[in-house]
């Protein structure tokens, strides 16, 4: 499997915290801030070309803009994702969901008769 980048992780449990933590029941304990931009990251999108340095506007949970010439709001906290890569959705690197399992490898040395599976012989 290969190594995650653990900026990557980063980026990703920030993109999560902004999608589902501003999002809470309780709207009296909110923090003003409600407006987020990601900037100077790489964007991955799921329809358009990748964006090598652009822009990620998150307003009240919800992305509100995405691209290359896109300015953060005035009241936008920034987030400076410089050599972070932004995906869309979540990714969880970890799971082994929809993956074939692997057929077990025959042991050397062992007897066609002796493998789990096998029929004795009559």
């Amino acid at each position: 499997m290969p190594k995650v980048h653990p900026r990557l992780i980063v980026a990703l449990c920030t993109l999560s915290f902004i999608a589902f933590g501003t999002s809470g029941e309780v709207r009296a304990q909110r923090s003003a801030i409600d407006t987020y931009a990601i900037t100077n990251a790489r964007i991955v999108s799921v329809t358009g070309p990748i964006v090598e340095r652009g822009t990620v506007v998150v307003r009240n949970g919800l992305i509100a803009a995405v691209g290359a010439n896109i300015s953060a709001p005035p009241d936008a906290r920034i987030i400076d994702g410089t050599g972070l890569t932004v995906y869309p959705g979540l990714i969880d690197a970890y799971t082994n969901i929809a993956l074939p399992e692997a057929a077990p490898a025959p042991s050397p040395g062992v007897p066609d008769r002796l493998r789990a599976g096998a029929r004795p012989a009559a």
